[in-house]
């Protein structure tokens, strides 16, 4: 390459293919790395945004004229991401060095007349660094490098293999339509419903489709009616052993029920066997069970909502910080679970470093080629993992200790070896059904050993498991017969990690073929996405802003929706609340990638479907807030008080839905006092605005720590309101004394 200019879309990658391409040779100068011939530089993600509508046509600041809908632009304008501001003016997030660093860009490419399209190799890589060259109508030669991996090698090995960029450039074209579309889709649904209901709304292609999953769960449990089944467990003796069967009734019995409901058909089976002899041969197979893939964004948050109970966003927030203040991770907003062949050579020189991070001496074999070590199965990201770098678990935040521990363990686990498990299984022909024979028995722990899939919890740790019997014929002796009852349940509430999981796989909800196909057509050869919305970079901040606008509700591990919720959804046209719509795109981008049609169809299509649509929407949607959404209710004004987030700080919060008429109160998750900090739950909000107390840890003048009872009340301080933690009674662990 002569006097070319490489554009990379993250600040890791740009300093990777740098130190690959430049080595020592390479100098900082003018924002960018340079070797006196070629320069790399850097993007942060999109430094460009689509044009909000008023910005476009002034004409259209005005939210509440219906008159002004459909709104929609072709080729719609992008320009630099603004700060994000509320609705008086104040910044919220300063965006200013995502403007300095386009700059800087557009400065470069007057300098350079070959530049290298270095955005990651899939649909929105593509369109990050061609969106840039079209702002500045860059004119000189473009090629693209498809980069799949960090590690030196591979970035060499791609840049030998540079392909003109106008082959790339109708994949990037189509990431710009889904833009588009989404923004024509949340203005003009958005606008519309405030406007008939009178309240802000915001809606949005993948955000109605996750509310509308939990107001069908939701729904589907309160509908639910209890049914009593029934079965038969079956107590025998063989070889001297006592074995419990299990009776399945077959197909004739069941009459396409899921399950028995009518025990009197059972009891005539009862009285058959009882006291008989039945055989059946007994199959012995060997399970092995490989340790989990290394973690994707996906994986992680559902897991530390799990383990932690870290919000989404939370996780991503402490991947983040991770990744860009400790260096300790890769990148940190991964879909993929897999890792190269390269990774695994670098293996033996990266564990040692992990386990003295830990504090570990697990015992790992660096000859085990875990199946997470497949080139075919890397796209643009790979599984995220530690770096080879020191990290110092004590100096780190808690929060952050403990993701990065999992991190690294999940990373471990690929050079144990797997668990296996013998199984023996039998099933014995008997009236209008068969009798079930299980067992089984851990033979090697493997990787279980040292890290348990259920944090060393038995699920049924009372029952007596049946022995491991051999292969080959077996005599079974009933001695006795019990009829067994049980009811039927619903499906659990929602938790944000099973909501992000279904997300993942929204499909298995779509009864039409068509649909689901596509949907699962997306995914295709994507790990842990089977027919998605949204993807691992957007699901977190989407199931938050529901939380936020007050449409679910956190009670306490569980998500609910809350009556505005389910008012929105049952407002909304039929085909905009379900994954139809994700589906419909994914194919219309197809066409836009194989030049069968333009950047603006699938745009055209969202006003379509809104003009058929807009004369039925939203009528006599009416909005109220439930007092059984909200913990309690506001000490300074009487209103609802509901969980979410400050925009400003990002902490959690219990705010006053009454703020537009000008009430601020809120509850922060941690709050000082002196020089203690309060941590609040759902439950101990509740009770404070109830008028309770709650126990908390403090600490004296002295230093000495003490335990105490707090209750909440109001100061005013320059004409605003705010909570204190006053001190109601001491906690003695012997006698209590108010």
């Amino acid at each position: 390459m002569e006097h070319t200019l490489i554009i990379a879309e993250k600040p890791e990658l740009g300093k990777a293919v740098a130190s690959a391409l430049m080595g020592k040779s390479a100098r900082s100068e003018n924002g960018a790395l340079t070797d006196g011939n070629n320069a790399v530089v850097y993007a942060y993600g999109h430094l460009l945004s689509l044009a909000e509508p008023a910005v476009c046509d002034p004409s259209l600041e005005d939210r509440y004229d219906e008159a002004k809908l459909p709104i929609f632009f072709d080729n719609w304008e992008k320009i630099p991401t603004p700060d994000y501001k509320d609705a008086k003016g104040k910044v919220l997030k300063d965006n200013s060095y995502v403007r300095t660093r386009l700059a800087l860009i557009g400065n470069l490419l007057k300098q350079y007349p070959t530049v290298v399209n270095c955005g990651d190799p899939d649909d929105e890589g593509q369109l990050l660094i061609d969106e840039i060259l079209d702002y500045y109508h860059y004119k000189g030669k473009v090629l693209r490098v498809l980069i799949n991996d960090n590690l030196p090698e591979n970035i060499r090995k791609q840049f030998q293999q540079l392909q003109d960029n106008k082959k790339f450039r109708s994949i990037g074209e189509a990431a710009y339509a889904r833009q588009m579309a989404d923004m024509a889709f949340g203005v003009n649904y958005s606008r519309l419903a405030t406007i008939r209901s009178g309240t802000f709304l915001s809606l949005g292609r993948v955000q109605d489709p996750t509310l509308n999953l939990v107001v069908n769960r939701d729904r589907a449990i309160e509908a639910h009616e209890t049914r009593k089944y029934y079965g038969l467990i079956v107590e025998s003796v063989t070889d001297g052993k006592p074995v419990e069967l299990y009776y399945q009734p077959g197909k004739e019995l069941l009459e396409g029920e899921d399950h028995l409901y009518d025990r009197d058909v059972l009891l005539p089976i009862q009285q058959a066997l009882t006291g008989k002899t039945v055989s059946g041969t007994v199959k012995v197979t060997e399970k092995r069970t490989a340790p989990p893939l290394p973690y994707n964004a996906t994986e992680l948050q559902a897991d530390m909502n799990g383990r932690y109970g870290y919000s989404l966003s939370d996780t991503i927030a402490i991947t983040q910080n991770l990744r860009d203040q400790y260096k300790a991770i890769t990148y940190n907003r991964s879909d993929c679970q897999y890792l190269g062949e390269e990774h695994w050579k670098e293996a033996p020189k990266l564990l040692p470093r992990i386990q003295q991070n830990l504090g570990a001496d697990f015992p790992v074999d660096t000859t085990i080629h875990s199946k997470c070590f497949d080139d075919s199965k890397i796209s643009a990201h790979h599984g995220i993992i530690p770096q080879d770098v020191n990290v110092d678990l004590h100096t780190l935040p808690e929060r952050e200790r403990n993701v990065y521990r999992a991190i690294a363990e999940r990373y471990l686990m690929q050079f144990l070896p797997p668990k296996v498990t013998e199984q023996s299984t039998a099933k014995i022909p008997v009236t209008k059904g068969v009798l079930l024979y299980r067992a089984s028995s851990v033979k090697e722990k493997g990787f279980t050993e040292y890290f348990s899939s259920n944090n060393g919890k038995s699920k049924n740790p009372a029952k007596q498991p049946n022995p491991l019997l051999p292969s080959g014929e077996h005599t079974f002796q009933i001695r006795n017969i019990l009829v067994a009852e049980q009811q039927t349940k619903p499906a659990p509430r929602y938790t944000p990690k099973t909501l992000v999981k279904d997300m993942c796989g929204i499909s298995r909800y779509v009864t039409d073929p068509d649909v689901k196909a596509a949907l699962k057509a997306k995914d295709e050869g994507k790990e842990g996405e089977n027919g998605s919305i949204g993807t691992v970079a957007t699901r977190g901040a989407i199931v938050d802003k529901l939380l936020e606008r007050g449409y679910l509700v956190m009670k306490g591990k569980t998500i609910v929706s809350t009556e505005k919720g389910r008012a929105l959804i049952d407002a909304l046209p039929p085909g905009t609340k379900t994954a139809d719509v994700t589906a419909r795109w994914y194919l219309m981008q197809e066409a836009i990638k194989e030049g069968k049609a333009d950047v603006n169809s699938i745009q055209h299509e969202v006003v379509r479907e809104f003009q058929e649509n807009r004369d039925g929407a939203f009528r006599n949607l009416h909005i109220q807030t439930s007092a059984a959404d909200s913990p309690g209710a506001c000490p300074v004004c009487g209103k609802p008080m509901r969980k979410g987030k400050s925009k400003k700080s990002g902490q959690t919060c219990w705010y006053c839905t009454g703020y537009k008429e000008g009430c601020a109160f809120r509850l922060f998750e941690n709050t000082k006092r002196f020089t203690d900090t309060i941590h609040l739950t759902d439950k101990r909000v509740e009770t404070l605005l109830k008028g309770g107390t709650i126990s908390a840890e403090l600490t004296n003048k002295a230093g000495k720590p003490y335990s105490a009872k707090l209750k909440l009340e109001v100061r005013d301080y320059q004409g605003k309101k705010y909570p204190s933690f006053v001190l109601d009674g001491f906690i003695n662990h012997r006698k209590k004394k108010s």
